[in-house]
């Protein structure tokens, strides 16, 4: 017999982004009140939910979004109690395809006891378990008042001013509660920003939110930094963090009996963010196939300031026409590096400098250089 527990003592969030994102140790959050000279009012639910508003509306969205996010649930199962955290990634193109990747998620229990009854009993594969997945890919596509709309459709759905679009928040909830509806929307990948704008503007309308504000240390490629994170809190029980520099969604509890933090969320730029070992392919340029790097050798320097390869470059010569050019294969040497933050912990190297260590093909030089923006 199987029930879900409505809570107990869950294990510690799995820290840790893939790719290009850099690992995020874990964080230590302190209550903080209003600025020490007094002058400052602490901020309430609604200018935070409109900051973040804005953040969101400043954003400029492209091609590639990416959301992880780690999802513990608790449960009991022959007399175990144990938590299962589902760690997630979704790659969201072009508002069209949606890829996700499932980690294998190994169970936390509750007691040692738990723990040995589960051993003793071979160590089966526990309900609530996710099967790992690779890259399966689907439409992408928001719920939005019950139905899948597709998500290059959303934001036109959701532009609607903040009174109208309350009560389509309340739809897209099973309990109707139109805050929890915006954050279940609020958690869809891909959600376009302008879309994530009209949501924080109704979710600022909605009264009896309460807030205080976090400091939280997490680590960045340059050291660990203070950063602010506001806590809303509402009547039901459900907790929302939201990043003060961002406006993104740092974490949220009590959404269906689970603790949701987010990793790292954002838009990539063409190199990619798949693998914790980095990509295998790169296209130079962002361009679809005129300078390709392929079979990457990534060493253990993945995930550090710079990031070192070999490879094999397939380059066409463009000299007349790239159409009609052939192509050549070159063995290169690759370096990674100048590593931004792109959304919210989301980092990216956005430098890509590659040698060619034999001869090297018209047009190019023996060392070329590419700077890549976030998101492009």
């Amino acid at each position: 017999m199987i029930r879900r527990l409505p809570r107990f003592r869950l294990s510690a969030m799995i820290a840790g982004l893939v790719a290009i994102v850099v690992a995020v140790a874990a964080t230590v959050w302190l209550v903080v009140g209003a600025d020490d000279d007094g002058d400052d009012a602490p901020a309430t639910a609604a200018d935070v939910l409109t900051a973040a508003a804005e953040k969101a509306s400043a954003r400029t969205d492209s091609e590639t979004a990416y959301l992880r996010t780690e999802t513990t649930r608790p449960y009991e199962s022959d007399g175990m109690r144990y938590s299962i955290t589902e760690v997630r990634t979704v790659r969201v193109d072009m508002q069209i395809s949606a890829v996700t990747t499932v980690e294998d998620s190994p169970p936390s229990f509750s007691s040692p006891d738990d723990w040995r009854a589960w051993q003793a009993a071979g160590a089966p594969k526990l309900p609530g378990t996710p099967d790992p997945v690779d890259d399966s890919e689907q439409s992408a596509t928001a719920m939005i008042a019950g139905t899948a709309v597709p998500l290059a459709d959303a934001a036109e759905s959701l532009d609607r001013k903040p009174a109208d679009l309350v009560g389509v928040l309340a739809d897209s909830d099973p309990d109707r509660d139109p805050f929890t509806g915006g954050v279940r929307l609020l958690l869809t990948p891909g959600l376009p920003s302008s879309a994530q704008a009209s949501i924080l503007r109704a979710l600022a309308t909605i009264p009896d939110t309460g807030v205080r504000s976090m400091e939280r240390e997490r680590v960045t490629p340059d050291g660990p930094v203070s950063a602010t994170v506001h806590q809303l809190s509402r009547p039901g029980g459900l907790r929302v963090a939201i990043d003060d520099r961002t406006g993104y969604l740092a974490s949220v509890h009590g959404l269906d009996d689970a603790d949701i933090t987010v990793g790292a969320s954002g838009y990539a730029n063409c190199i990619g963010v798949e693998g914790p070992g980095g990509p295998a392919t790169v296209y130079v340029g962002c361009a679809t196939g005129a300078f390709v790097v392929h079979d990457i050798a990534w060493d253990e320097t993945w995930g550090g300031p710079t990031a070192n390869g070999v490879a094999t470059a397939s380059v066409r010569d463009c000299t007349r026409s790239c159409a009609e050019g052939d192509s050549g294969e070159y063995p290169v040497t690759l370096e990674m590096g100048r590593q931004r933050e792109c959304g919210y912990n989301l980092y990216l190297y956005t430098r890509l400098t590659i040698r060619f260590t034999g001869a090297v093909p018209p047009g190019y030089q023996r060392t070329e250089t590419d700077d890549y923006a976030c998101g492009s």
